[in-house]
């Protein structure tokens, strides 16, 4: 590409303000180098707009380092943090302590009802410290 074409993209580049406006102006400008690049230009339109965004977003003030943190790491990986489990409470393990011993006495209603008045009785119940 000569350097005055290059000048002129870059010029269209400049001037639009959205991605979407960049496609645009090329479609009406340059419409056999839009349809030859058009994902290169997709991709380089993202990256610019994107930046661009968050920083006005940052000069504004309205974007806080966690925020753009946040972004980044959304950037880099789309899998899950996986948190760890929490530790079980104590009525947690008292209630899959003393479920199994009832569950062939009760049904599902009555069992709760008596691992709740165990529970009120229990030592490991902190109220009853």
């Amino acid at each position: 590409m000569s350097g005055k074409k290059n000048s002129e993209l870059k010029d269209i580049i400049k001037s639009s303000k959205t991605k979407r406006e960049l496609i645009l102006k090329l479609s009406r400008q340059k419409p056999e180098y839009l349809i030859e690049n058009l994902s290169s230009i997709e991709r380089v339109a993202e990256l610019i707009y994107d930046q661009k965004s968050v920083s006005k977003r940052k000069r504004d003030g309205s974007v806080s380092e966690s925020e753009e943190s946040d972004e980044e790491e959304q950037n880099v990986t789309t899998e899950k943090k996986r948190k760890p489990p929490r530790k079980l409470t104590k009525y947690q393990k008292f209630v899959q302590e003393e479920h199994p011993k009832l569950k062939d006495e009760y049904g599902n209603e009555d069992i709760f009802k008596v691992i709740e008045d165990r529970w009120r009785n229990s030592p490991d119940n902190p109220k009853n410290i």
